[in-house]
């Protein structure tokens, strides 16, 4: 498989960067045509959108969720019915992890890009960084223009995700490669670890998330990121003993306790209590809004016009309602449905293998 080192910008005066994603313009933008991606026409008008700044999508990882939105699960093909001013349809809302991992995780990732500090401007449901302090020529500058930022980096890419953005090995600095080199695995898995996505796992500050695109020879090294953070998440839990654990401590594998077991009832469990593999917590938010859209559709089938009661109640014996996949269980070599490394008892969660053991398909 064979990948593109794309040199560039970085912009985050202005936006909203996370763990997992961050605006950058290739410095030619010719280089976006030298892969084929099943992707393109969103990757396109993504690139058109704002003069060929384009929001990436880091490779392997997964961030905790700082805002969530669940889509609207299927309407049943029998309800005819309009809906009813009396009757509210419930808000899906944007739902976000334990937010002190998240921020940790976003600083972590503008620090390796060389950006010292930022502040946050906030408007409603929506947050940007309004000012960034950035090493530049040795010194730290702070910018407050949108676009004014410009922190020079590359990424090495060779596909778009759904939603048009770049999933990305980012760097930052400058390279002595040529712009638009074409990378083979090998070449790309030997200068892995200085990447954002290799650094951001060994300090434990995302989970991996794997799927069958990615080559085993990339996989496993991100793999052996996360494993250097969990290996010293678990000499510090020692250290502690049973104490509680500093604020200072952002490494999330000192947090989940999915391997455990995990009482989870309501919704305020994974978006205040506790940390948990993203993509678990996006399952947990989706089956929670479909069964306040059932509450909502059941009101609409009747003759009358009391309101809806909606909750935060969770009920996850019904989490594989909306779906069960198959996923590829690296040390096992072998293919299973989540329900089997996944055990729901009544309220209780377990995962029975560690997220960077897990290779999804699709």
């Amino acid at each position: 498989m064979n990948f593109t080192l794309i040199k560039g910008r970085f912009y985050v005066v202005g936006y909203s960067p996370d763990g997992d994603s961050i605006k950058f313009k290739a410095d030619n933008p010719q280089l976006w045509n030298t892969f084929e991606t099943e992707n393109r026409a969103e990757l396109d008008k993504n690139l058109a959108e704002e003069n060929g700044i384009v929001q990436l999508r880091l490779q392997g990882v997964d961030a905790f969720e700082t805002h969530y939105s669940p889509e609207n699960p299927p309407t049943p093909k029998n309800l005819k019915l309009e809906p009813r001013a009396a009757i509210k349809k419930p808000d899906a809302g944007e739902h976000k992890q334990p937010k002190r991992i998240a921020i940790e995780a976003t600083n972590a990732f503008l620090r390796l890009l060389g950006v010292e500090s930022v502040t946050w401007k906030t408007w409603g449901k929506n947050s940007w960084v309004n000012t960034a302090k950035i090493r530049r020529d040795g010194a730290v500058v702070e910018i407050k223009e949108k676009h004014g930022d410009a922190i020079p980096g590359y990424i090495v890419t060779n596909d778009a995700e759904k939603n048009g953005r770049p999933i990305s090995w980012v760097f930052a600095g400058t390279t002595r490669a040529e712009d638009g080199k074409i990378l083979t695995t090998e070449m790309l898995a030997a200068g892995l670890d200085v990447s954002a996505n290799y650094q951001l796992l060994k300090q434990g500050l995302v989970y991996p998330y794997f799927f069958m695109t990615l080559p085993a020879k990339l996989r496993s090294k991100l793999a052996e990121a996360a494993q250097i953070a969990q290996r010293e998440a678990a000499a510090q839990l020692e250290q502690f003993k049973g104490q509680p654990i500093p604020e200072t401590f952002s490494n999330l594998w000192l947090y989940d306790r999915a391997a455990h077991g995990i009482e989870i009832d309501d919704l305020k469990r994974i978006t205040d209590d506790f940390g948990i593999y993203p993509y678990l917590f996006r399952k947990i938010v989706k089956l929670w809004y479909a069964t306040q859209m059932r509450r909502y559709w059941n009101a609409l089938s009747t003759n009358t016009d009391v309101a809806v009661q909606y909750d935060t109640r969770i009920d996850l014996t019904k989490l594989f309602e909306d779906g069960n996949p198959y996923l590829f269980v690296i040390s096992d070599q072998d293919f299973v449905r989540l329900s089997e490394i996944l055990r729901v008892d009544k309220g209780r969660l377990t995962l029975n293998k560690y997220p960077y053991d897990l290779v999804f398909l699709s």
